[in-house]
């Protein structure tokens, strides 16, 4: 029993290894000269950005200060200016952006989509339809924002990270030591919570998907709650349910806003180390030689710091979307990794007719996850042309033998044989479906049409064939 445990352990450690960076990777060399172009962007936006400093520099200057006001003005338009350009690369960097996060979106929701509906029918026996559905539509609405999201704002990041810190070090090396040590550690401390935060963060994503799947699952069945007058019970099971969410998302609000204060205090608090330590400098006539080159020294370096607060407080948000892109991807790769069980022989010929006998030889069978014995060494022949009822207490089969005939699951034991000889695992599934008809007790509708329901599954039928078949 513990190796069996080990083994699914050891499993999913395999399955969920490269998660969300192995989603991106893909993408990205799936549409690469467009992330090409975005990074271009990204590059260019920062740029404009991380000079302005060393303009301010020559700005504040007292050559520029006491000299021509021509000149003061020239160099007001070269910010301003950049200032222009950085924001036109930001607008076409989120545009191309935002359609490659959709189309990753769209890409991986239909990945998803098509292995749901490969899936056999006892991936669904114990699953509940709230959950798959929050996957499908949440975590991959997730995963599409933050392959564009967090790759461009780490991109931007980095290079203004970079950029600013190579400016500041045309200012003053000193300051630049400074405000690296203090910058590092204030970095270093917040990814340090983040790792703690995005554990924490799947375990509120797990127990809200539980709720939606157990919500979803009541409402889909609120005739049985009237019918049973259980109104009182439900209300009461949905505030006690609510509260394991509430208990395990306090630990995640608690760390955040941990987290958040300590990055405004860390952040506010760069550009008074920096003011003090370029006073002090000042003080001691260790910064310049000239003091009076000082202030503009001082101005133009403060300004660099809030140019490099920028990329730590991105990389901080970054982290935190990352958080939850991880999740979303394990969770989706929980879906992605579900095999379906029954081979539907698509490679096998198409049957054209279904006329012979079907016949039960010594079928014995299981559902999923259950140890009770439905069908018991079963042996029947259902003779072509004849009509079948079956009669019996609850849970003795009746319905089994229907969904057997559909391969909805297969037999535990024994063969089912169609057209008298042909194993019903090796036939061809799709072509000997549409020689059946199937009506369950609470047929299931279609949010569409009368004509639309009718003719499902033969899809080239007119309303006119649909009228006379009426």
């Amino acid at each position: 029993m513990n190796k069996d445990k080990d083994d699914e352990k050891n499993n999913s450690s395999k399955k969920f290894k490269g998660g969300f960076f192995k989603v991106v990777a893909f993408y990205y060399k799936r549409y690469l000269w467009q992330c090409c172009i975005i990074m271009l962007f990204t590059a260019l936006g920062s740029i404009c950005v991380i000079i302005t400093p060393k303009i301010t520099q020559k700005l504040v200057s007292p050559d520029v200060l006491q000299g021509p006001y021509g000149m003061l003005i020239s160099y007001v338009i070269i910010i301003i200016s950049l200032y222009l350009a950085s924001g036109i690369f930001n607008f076409f960097q989120s545009f191309l952006g935002g359609i490659v996060a959709k189309k990753i979106e769209i890409d991986i929701r239909n990945k998803v989509l098509n292995n749901l509906v490969d899936l056999d029918m006892q991936f669904y026996t114990n699953k509940k339809t709230g959950e798959i559905l929050t996957k499908v539509i949440a975590d991959t609405a997730t995963i599409g924002d933050q392959a564009q999201q967090i790759s461009i704002s780490f991109l931007s990041a980095i290079f203004t990270f970079v950029g600013a810190i190579v400016i500041l070090l045309t200012i003053s090396i000193k300051l630049t030591i400074v405000a690296l040590i203090a910058a590092l550690t204030i970095l270093v401390t917040l990814l340090v919570m983040f790792g703690i935060f995005k554990k924490i963060t799947y375990k509120v994503r797990k127990v809200l998907t539980n709720i939606n799947g157990d919500v979803t699952d009541r409402i889909s069945v609120i005739r049985l709650i009237k019918s049973s007058g259980t109104e009182t019970y439900e209300k009461e099971r949905f505030v006690d349910i609510h509260k394991i969410y509430y208990k395990t998302s306090l630990k995640q609000v608690t760390l955040s806003s941990v987290i958040v204060s300590f990055m405004i205090m860390g952040i506010s608090s760069l550009n008074i180390i920096i003011l003090l330590a370029g006073i002090i400098m000042m003080h001691n006539q260790t910064l310049v030689a000239d003091n009076s080159e000082a202030i503009p020294i001082i101005i133009s370096f403060v300004l660099g710091i809030n140019i490099l607060i920028f990329p730590i407080m991105t990389l901080v948000r970054t982290f935190n979307n990352l958080a939850n892109a991880s999740t979303s991807s394990i969770r989706i790769n929980e879906l992605l990794n579900e095999k379906p069980q029954i081979n539907r022989n698509l490679e096998q010929p198409i049957m054209k007719t279904v006329t012979g006998n079907i016949i039960f030889d010594n079928v014995s069978f299981y559902y999923p996850n259950s140890d009770q014995l439905i069908l018991n060494k079963f042996n029947y022949h259902f003779e072509q042309g004849k009509s079948y009822a079956f009669v019996g207490e609850t849970g003795v089969g009746k319905s089994t033998i229907s969904k057997l005939l559909l391969r909805f699951y297969d037999p535990s034991m024994g063969t089912i044989y169609i057209n008298a000889d042909q194993d019903l695992k090796k036939i061809n599934l799709t072509s000997y479906l549409q020689h059946v008809g199937y009506v369950e007790q609470e047929p299931q509708i279609f949010n569409g049409t009368f004509f639309e329901n009718i003719s499902y599954g033969v899809f080239k039928v007119t309303k006119e064939e649909v009228i006379v078949s009426l």
